[in-house]
Formats: C-alpha cells, sequence, structure tokens
C-alpha cells in the first residue's frame, strides 16, 4: 500500500473499528476525525454524501476537507523552505568567499 502523503500518521496506526474500540479498549468516544481515500474522479461524488453518512441526524456539524487543498499548501510551503534554505546556503558560501578573499 503507498503511504499517504496528506496523513503520515496513518502509516503508523492501528485502526480498530468502534465495537472493538468499546469493549477491549474500553473506549467511550466517537471519532473525531474519519479519513476517507477515494480515486479521484469519484472525489466529487464522495464528497456530497460523506457528511449526511457520517452524521445522518447533524450532517451540518460535518467539516469535510478538500485533500487536494491541504497537498497543495504542503507543497508551496516545502517549495518555499526550500528556495529559502538555498538562499541561504548561496548568502554564506559568498561570505565566505569574500572574506577569504580579504585576506
Amino acid at each position: 500500500m503507498r503511504l499517504l502523503a496528506l496523513a503520515p500518521d496513518l502509516d503508523r496506526a492501528a485502526l480498530v473499528g468502534n465495537a472493538i474500540a468499546r469493549q477491549v479498549l474500553h473506549g467511550s468516544r466517537a471519532p473525531a476525525e474519519v479519513f476517507v481515500r477515494a480515486s479521484p474522479a469519484s472525489l466529487p461524488a464522495v464528497a456530497a454524501v460523506l457528511a449526511r453518512t457520517a452524521s445522518p441526524q447533524a450532517p451540518q456539524d460535518v467539516s469535510v476537507d478538500d485533500p487536494a487543498d491541504a497537498l497543495t499548501a504542503r507543497a508551496d510551503a516545502a517549495t518555499a523552505f526550500r528556495g529559502l534554505f538555498l538562499a541561504l546556503g548561496a548568502v554564506r558560501c559568498l561570505s565566505a568567499a569574500s572574506a577569504s578573499a580579504t585576506s
């Protein structure tokens, strides 16, 4: 199975069903997050029914996030940090070269 870029914690998680969580692990809370994997072609259809499926009594209380937005933001941040570190490295190299040229 491929790693999940959006939720790397899931790659190290042990997932159990609600019944086992209550009986064996003595869990008493409802899930706070639900991760759904779907093919890109079916994302709009899945997103349209997800809130009502997760909470039929109160679908308005369910927040459905688009993973593409989070992945895009993460990629943009990584690119910005990479550019910053390259620029800092270049400044360091230039200052080191300048210092050795003046000595």
